[in-house]
C-alpha cells in the first residue's frame, strides 16, 4: 500500500458510508483473499478488535461478556446466511447493516480529536500541581 492508498483508506474509515467502510474491512479481514471469511479469519479479527477495546466485549444487552471465541460464534449465527461456515462479501455487509451489534463491534469509530482531548485530560489529572 502506497502513501495515496493509506490517506484514502484512511478517510474511508474516518468519514465513509456506512457500507463503504464494511466492504473495505470485509477485504482486510480476508487474509486469504478467497472473497469469504472462515471461522479462522474472523477469529484473528476478532482478537485484534479484543486488543483495540482493551479485552472485552459484552453481548448484545452489555451484560455478559464475551470470549473471542463467542464472539465469533454469534455473529456467524447472526450473519452466515447459508450456514456453510463461511462469510461472503453480501452476507457480511447485509448482515452488519442488520444487526447494530455486529456493526459496532466491526466498526470501530475513530474519532482523532476526542483521543486528543482525553489525553490530554488525562494527563492534566496525573500531573502534580505545582
Amino acid at each position: 500500500m502506497d502513501f495515496i492508498e493509506y490517506v484514502a483508506a484512511l478517510n474511508l474509515v474516518l468519514r465513509g458510508r456506512l457500507e463503504d467502510k464494511l466492504k473495505w474491512s470485509f477485504k482486510v479481514f480476508d487474509n486469504d483473499d478467497n472473497g469469504r471469511l472462515d471461522r479462522h479469519e474472523l477469529r484473528i479479527i476478532i482478537r485484534i478488535i479484543y486488543k483495540i477495546k482493551k479485552g472485552s466485549v459484552s453481548d448484545e444487552a452489555g451484560q455478559i461478556r464475551l470470549t473471542p471465541e463467542e464472539v465469533c460464534d454469534r455473529i456467524f449465527q447472526k450473519i452466515d446466511e447459508n450456514g456453510d461456515g463461511q462469510l461472503t462479501l453480501e452476507e457480511f455487509v447485509e448482515g452488519a447493516k442488520r444487526d447494530p451489534w455486529v456493526q459496532k463491534l466491526i466498526r470501530l469509530d475513530i474519532n482523532p480529536s476526542y483521543w486528543v482531548h482525553q489525553h490530554l485530560s488525562d494527563r492534566k489529572l496525573q500531573s502534580p500541581k505545582r
